[in-house]
């Protein structure tokens, strides 16, 4: 697909003495507790947070116009981020990782070899795209509704210029809300943080202290920002391209 822009209950028994003729009445309350399990393959600790985790290669084509007004095309290598949202393979990355791709290789935790990635769909506009593997039993991460607040700790998570090696780069949210547009999307808006985003480090999720993603890396600018996209904003759209 691809989008353009109860907890108890009372029992009484009665019981007659018919040598006296009284009669006593007692009661039993029994309670009742419901266990929920939790998911073992949902990531909860930052321990297992690399296992949750993607490198993304890609090799992309361009084509260009030349002097001679002759199309020329252009190959080109390109690396990124992403991390599983199910236990069957599903990850979530930037569209502008795979923007091109004419394959696309995604290496995990679980194997040396990397997978070969199918692209689901992606939202130029959104800045989003969805990659499957064939894979089961993964360890995934769970998306978190809640808006960024001022000040939160955060952790972003990646592969940053395509280091084979998971790094971990906290921060907090330094403003809540921001212009998300830039030369290749134009979310509604995006999330300012601290937490250093670099070359291949796009599209990694960015966590709250809960393990939860609250948003993906997204971009930075030559002043030393660095940007989020709220996953607020685009979990509809990630449903919609599923």
């Amino acid at each position: 697909m691809i989008i353009s822009c109860s907890p108890s209950n009372e029992i009484s028994t009665q019981e007659l003495d018919t040598t006296t003729s009284t009669s006593t009445t007692t009661s039993t309350t029994t309670t009742t507790s419901t266990t929920v399990l939790e998911n073992p393959l949902i990531v909860q600790s930052f321990e297992d947070l690399p296992m949750a985790l993607v490198r993304i290669e890609v090799k992309s084509t361009q084509a260009e116009l030349t002097e001679d007004l002759e199309i020329e095309i252009f190959e080109y290598d390109g690396t990124g981020s992403g991390f599983f949202i199910s236990d069957n393979g599903y990850i979530v990355t930037n569209n502008h990782v795979v923007s091109g791709a004419v394959t696309i290789e995604v290496y995990t935790q679980y194997r040396s070899q990397p997978y070969t990635a199918k692209l689901i769909g992606l939202s130029e506009c959104d800045d989003l795209a969805i990659l499957k593997i064939e894979i089961e039993d993964a360890k995934y991460l769970v998306l978190d509704n809640s808006e960024p607040k001022l000040g939160q700790n955060i952790l972003a998570a990646g592969f940053p210029l395509g280091d084979e090696e998971v790094t971990f780069l906290d921060g907090i949210i330094s403003k809540k809300q921001t212009n998300g547009s830039t030369s290749w999307a134009s979310i509604e808006y995006a999330f300012e943080h601290t937490a250093e985003i670099l070359p291949g480090s796009s599209g990694g999720p960015i966590v709250n202290e809960d393990v939860r993603v609250i948003g993906i890396a997204y971009a930075g600018n030559e002043d030393r920002q660095e940007f989020g996209i709220p996953i607020a904003v685009v979990s509809e759209k990630i449903e919609q391209l599923i």
